[in-house]
């Protein structure tokens, strides 16, 4: 019989944890969503780089994904124009994301909140991303 209510009172503590945990878990994840599931952008030329995220001071979290067959360069900073941009953001140079899958993340290590840029040695490579 005391055996019998321990193992009763056990379980009611999990099942309670449980929902407390989860219902944490929702409230954490709360309203911070400021974007589409996917987006991309998607480069122009080696010349010119393209705006893959804009500034954002809100943003919590990104994935940047290159989901093409040629190695992207990223480049952390802000810009006016692409072709201000011309100038820093360059092939070689930057973060290197790898053709098929490369990718980039930013998170709470790496809270940045400013312009990424991208930039390939050939046209029309396509960057997905997904903001939070």
């Amino acid at each position: 019989m005391k055996k019998t209510i321990i193992i009763g009172i056990t379980v009611i503590f999990v099942i309670i944890s449980l929902v407390l945990y989860f219902n944490n878990s929702k409230q954490e994840l709360g309203t911070t969503w400021t974007g589409e599931a996917i987006n991309s952008a998607t480069t122009t030329t080696s010349a010119l780089p393209v705006m893959v995220l804009d500034a954002n001071p809100a943003r919590e979290s990104a994935i940047i994904v290159n989901d093409s067959d040629t190695v992207v360069y990223l480049h952390l900073g802000y810009f006016a124009s692409a072709d201000t941009a011309s100038t820093t953001v360059l092939v070689n140079q930057g973060i290197r994301l790898t053709a098929s899958g490369g990718s980039y993340e930013i998170n709470a290590d790496n809270k940045y909140k400013n312009q990424v840029w991208a930039t390939s040695t050939v046209a029309s490579k396509v960057i997905t991303y997904t903001e939070f």
